[in-house]
């Protein structure tokens, strides 16, 4: 599937928003220097963009706060319920945004001329660029929250800064959305993992399994850095463990979309049949 060929980011501030473009210019020399071109500083239709031969990043302040619906997709995600961050109450009381976006080609096009996608190697480096320069900027602005729009998820500010000395965060560029069910008593969780599709090609989820979010999360994370660090081609039936005594097994549906179920843990099988099909089979 063809890559976006742009990515951006929301801060979400108190009033005012400001930042120093100086040190976000530094950041990104010292960060970049080895995956693109010298970026130039420019000002550019009353934003602020810095530029390269290959890559943009633009910068756009409001003082305003942003209408309501914009988040309401990130919002209904379990994800930040579960790890017990309540984004709502930051999206009432913010008051005004830093946004990001990063672009292919030296300048941001007009409205309705498009570009070719990116290739995958430039893709990472618009993730990199993207992240490297929300850490600069959260670091003056202190939000209230992100939103990674590649993704779609909102994050808080201490689960923000705690990827910011990650090279390449794959919590933040993947988006594990997670659905629970009952199954005898026992919790049974699957997640959809929004932004699988941008690294692998393909979307991603897991089936239904009897184990806690983090517990998961953790694996869908060593499966798509497995994949990344190997280029290991995906194929129906090929099995993924991280630890002695568990299995999962790849499954590939008739779209190409990625399952992974989990066929064993601590030595013992899950049975599959203990679950009701029309809701876990997938």
């Amino acid at each position: 599937m063809p890559l976006p060929t742009e990515i951006s980011t929301t801060l979400l501030l108190p009033r005012p928003a400001r930042f120093d473009m100086g040190k976000v210019h530094a950041a990104l020399e010292a960060r970049m220097s080895a995956n693109c071109p010298p970026f130039e500083r420019l000002d550019w239709h009353q934003t602020q963009l810095l530029s390269s031969s290959n890559l943009h990043l633009q910068l756009r302040t409001r003082d305003l706060p942003i209408s309501d619906g914009q988040f309401d997709s990130a919002l209904s995600s379990e994800l930040a319920g579960m790890m017990h961050d309540d984004l709502s109450v930051a999206i009432a009381r913010h008051r005004a945004s830093v946004t990001l976006r990063v672009g292919t080609g030296p300048r941001p096009k007009p409205r309705g001329q498009t570009c070719p996608p990116p290739s995958h190697a430039v893709y990472e480096c618009m993730l990199i660029l993207a992240h490297t320069a929300a850490t600069q900027v959260a670091r003056d602005c202190h939000p209230l929250a992100v939103h990674w729009a590649q993704s779609d998820q909102l994050l808080s500010p201490a689960r923000f800064s705690a990827m910011s000395n990650m090279l390449f965060p794959l919590p933040l560029f993947l988006h594990p959305r997670p659905t629970c069910r009952e199954e005898a008593g026992e919790e049974w969780i699957s997640l959809d993992v929004e932004g699988a599709q941008h690294l692998l090609d393909r979307p991603l989820g897991t089936d239904y399994a009897p184990v806690s979010l983090p517990w998961m999360m953790q694996r869908v994370y060593a499966f798509v850095a497995h994949l990344r660090a190997t280029s290991l081609a995906v194929s129906d039936g090929m099995e993924f463990a991280t630890a002695e005594g568990e299995r999962f097994r790849v499954r590939l549906d008739v779209h190409g979309a990625i399952r992974l179920r989990l066929e064993e843990l601590h030595g013992k099988p899950i049975s599959l049949l203990e679950m009701d099909t029309q809701h876990f089979a997938a």
